[in-house]
């Protein structure tokens, strides 16, 4: 699934002197937004994965959460834009697809660190 996917790209920042903090969340509703900031708080980025469209999901929450709180946090998210995906396959297959591998992740974070804008697909 998508947390593999996050902790194999965790594995490969790690090795390039990224330290990582991977959280799992499981429901949109209710979401703990004093543990959302304290995470967030002092961190070089925030990237949000979901596989499913962005839009009014977790990307959405989260970003309203941070701008409602002032968390000045570079922040990008990675899932499916406001488009139907009309392919089938493995999930591996459609994460790659769509840009949600370990390699797209950790692409995307070094991008932020390094100030440049994410390389997201579809």
């Amino acid at each position: 699934g998508i947390v593999f996917e996050a902790e194999k790209a965790a594995n490969e920042l790690y090795k390039i002197g990224i330290k990582a903090t991977i959280v799992s969340v499981h429901t949109l509703k209710p979401i703990n937004d004093n543990q959302l900031i304290n995470l967030c708080s002092g961190k070089k980025c925030v990237l949000t994965i979901e596989e499913n469209n962005i839009y009014g999901g977790l990307a959405s929450c989260v970003a309203e959460i941070l701008s409602q709180n002032n968390i000045q946090v570079p922040f990008i998210s990675m899932g499916i834009k406001d488009c139907f995906i009309s392919e089938v396959g493995s999930q591996n297959y459609l994460q790659t697809k769509t840009g949600l591998s370990s390699d797209n992740i950790v692409e995307n974070i070094a991008n932020m660190i390094a100030g440049r804008v994410g390389n997201e697909k579809v």
